[in-house]
């Protein structure tokens, strides 16, 4: 494989090596998943995520003036400042590496969507990750081109630590990178030194941005079908059981129990991202019991399948 270590002769073994090397031929089917960055214990990451925060914050402002002013979501979610990111290697592009001309974020879907979420309304939502428990059409991939695009100058700036601490040649980028200023509220953009290598099948230069693995997934802490199963479904079944529904049975203890085959496939308890919607406008504190629980515990997951304890014995 052309890789990123390979070309800059770097040792895997060195700790500070604890990011993704990058397949210069073409994108690695990973994600960045914004929950972990929250976990993470690297300051660029943590600032990463505390711009994300302040992003959907002021988006949430936004919505809720957007009748008398639309300017403010629309200057947030310009479509020029979501294409997708270049130089990382991550994605789910075939042939080469993305970022030349493949697709870009649908921002005017997504504000749509957000100006019709009850759990915008209610003002339930508050991490970018959420949006992929109720917006249709957003997935892993989209989720985290938007957390890139957003927190970009963070991991230019891990970039360059990385390359001072690791002798990595660096050269100040031809075009202007856009990222997101959580100080003066709006989109920049500028140069930046950065390392460059030859990628994809037509060997173009580009410009590198480094990613820790630490918050690189295939299957991101959040999810709606999680969601559903793990939060919704339990309450679900509570109601059923204090109605006396007609999906209970009974163990030959008399203990009762709900068929939750059978329940599902009534239209009021099915999941899907509209119906989670509903959901959490509903159950205000069932996003708080997702983070605390079942993100905490597939984040955890995810970190041991990367960092395998090793038996005792050996």
């Amino acid at each position: 494989m052309n890789s990123l270590y390979s070309s800059f002769k770097l040792d895997y073994t060195n700790p500070e090596c604890d990011f993704l090397n990058i397949n210069l031929d073409e994108d690695t089917p990973l994600f960045v998943d914004a929950y972990a960055m929250s976990r993470s214990s690297n300051a660029h990451m943590k600032l990463g995520h505390e711009t994300l925060r302040f992003f959907m914050s002021e988006t949430l402002v936004g919505l809720k003036n957007y009748i008398q002013d639309p300017t403010a979501i629309n200057s947030l979610w310009e479509p020029k400042c979501f294409s997708e990111p270049k130089g990382t290697g991550i994605g789910l592009a075939k042939n080469g590496h993305k970022g030349r001309g493949s697709h870009d974020v649908k921002c005017q879907q997504i504000t749509t969507a957000l100006r019709n979420s009850k759990a915008v309304e209610t003002g339930d939502l508050e991490d970018l990750e959420e949006l992929l428990l109720v917006i249709e059409g957003i997935g892993s991939d989209t989720i985290s081109d938007i957390t890139l695009n957003i927190s970009k100058k963070h991991f230019i700036e891990y970039t360059q630590e990385k390359c001072k601490k690791l002798n990595i040649p660096v050269s100040q980028t031809k075009e202007k990178i856009r990222y997101f200023c959580s100080v003066d509220k709006t989109w920049k953009s500028d140069k930046f030194d950065l390392p460059h290598l030859e990628v994809g099948l037509e060997k173009i230069l580009s410009y590198l941005i480094f990613i820790p693995n630490e918050i690189l997934e295939k299957n991101m802490a959040y999810g709606c079908n999680y969601f559903y199963t793990n939060v919704a479904t339990p309450v679900y079944v509570d109601q059923n059981l204090a109605a006396g529904s007609s999906f209970i049975y009974s163990l030959k203890n008399g203990t009762k129990r709900v068929n939750k085959k059978e329940m599902r496939k009534d239209d009021k308890y099915k999941g899907g991202k509209k119906r989670m919607d509903n959901f959490i406008s509903d159950n205000p504190k069932s996003l708080k019991e997702y983070r605390k629980t079942v993100a905490d515990k597939r984040y955890k997951k995810n970190q041991d399948k990367k960092n395998p304890k090793k038996d005792d014995s050996e």
